[in-house]
């Protein structure tokens, strides 16, 4: 696709420094939240850094609020090395593309990987795959926010406001999207909610 990789590298250290001590201050004051939770407000405005962010932006950060009007938000926890996580950003990439362009945001989180491997990634598939902007050097979403859910790898549902589901891989179809941004009853598997450790 052509897209430019924004990569952290030319971020100012102040503004990684910030946003690590931002991330630091949360981590600390949040909660790992259950489905039908309300997002915190925090989160909503937390600073996340990404890379390949698409250049009509070309943004080094991005927040949650940036995509509070879309029906329905997705975030996928993925890494470059992980094939069931690149076959679910590749269906909702196709899912997406099937969609009005202003209801679903999908947010790719890198997990268990390095920035750093992100430019020979998008290298041999000869472009980036996808148009969104990744999240990476997360601390909070995947260990923190979802930890009653994850414990790597998968996706959450965000919709008005509230984390709607956690679900399974095979829950991730065309239809169960449609029916989240259309505010139908769902009825898809979850994940299990794990116990919480210390």
């Amino acid at each position: 696709m052509g897209l430019t990789l924004f990569l952290l590298l030319g971020m100012s250290k102040g503004a990684h420094a910030q946003t690590n001590v931002q991330q630091g201050t949360l981590v600390d004051s949040m909660r790992p939240l259950q489905i039908g939770d309300s997002i915190p407000e925090a989160l909503w405005h937390l600073p996340l850094q990404v890379a390949n962010h698409p250049p009509t932006g070309g943004k080094d950060t991005i927040t949650l609020n940036d995509y509070r009007d879309k029906k329905l938000i997705v975030l996928d926890f993925w890494a470059t090395w992980c094939k069931p996580c690149l076959l679910s950003l590749a269906k909702l990439d196709t899912i997406q593309a099937t969609l009005d362009k202003g209801d679903l945001a999908v947010l790719p989180v890198l997990v268990y990987d390095y920035p750093k491997n992100l430019p020979s990634f998008a290298e041999r598939r000869g472009g980036w795959p996808w148009e969104w902007p990744t999240v990476v050097n997360d601390t909070l979403l995947n260990k923190v926010v979802l930890a009653r859910y994850l414990t790597g790898f998968g996706t959450a549902w965000i919709a008005e406001g509230r984390l709607l589901a956690v679900p399974h891989p095979k829950a991730m179809t065309r239809e169960n999207i449609l029916r989240a941004m259309r505010r139908e009853p769902l009825s898809i598997q979850n994940r299990t909610e794990l116990p919480l450790t210390n």
